[in-house]
């Protein structure tokens, strides 16, 4: 049985509130707020960390500089743009050497428990640094 046309009214505020509240516009914005906050918390915090942490890793022979970290979008890597060592005053003259690398990519598993962990901080600037230091020595 059809409806009379006077009860076939569209109501634009229903169905919006509808699609804003459906499952998966609010996974995407769940999602979305996640990824936001922690390539903020990548970009300042975990940052500074890692430039406070490397010179400790390397005998203050090094300072670094990073540009921006930010995670992959399914929150299982992270690439790290425009490092650049510099050798210190305490840095042999036989190992000075400017090193400069446009990109780095590092695979890491639960990238999302980072902000939330001092362990997985600790562990990922040690393996973050590693991996630069590793690079650095094979450039010599």
């Amino acid at each position: 049985m059809a409806l009379p046309l006077s009860e076939k009214k569209f109501n634009a505020a229903a169905w919006i509130t509808a699609l804003f509240l459906s499952p998966g516009i609010l996974f995407l914005t769940g999602y979305l707020a996640i990824y936001g906050s922690l390539s903020l918390y990548m970009n300042s915090s975990f940052k500074q960390q890692l430039l406070r942490h490397y010179p400790q890793t390397n005998g203050n022979t090094y300072t670094i500089s990073v540009k921006s970290i930010r995670p992959a979008f399914v929150l299982n890597a992270i690439t790290i743009s425009a490092i650049e060592l510099k050798p210190t005053p305490l840095c042999p003259q036989n190992q000075r050497n400017h090193l400069r690398l446009k990109k780095l990519e590092l695979g890491f598993p639960e990238l999302e428990k980072i902000p939330f962990s001092r362990r997985k901080r600790q562990e990922s600037t040690t393996l973050i640094c590693k991996k630069i230091d590793d690079i650095q020595k094979s450039d010599q």
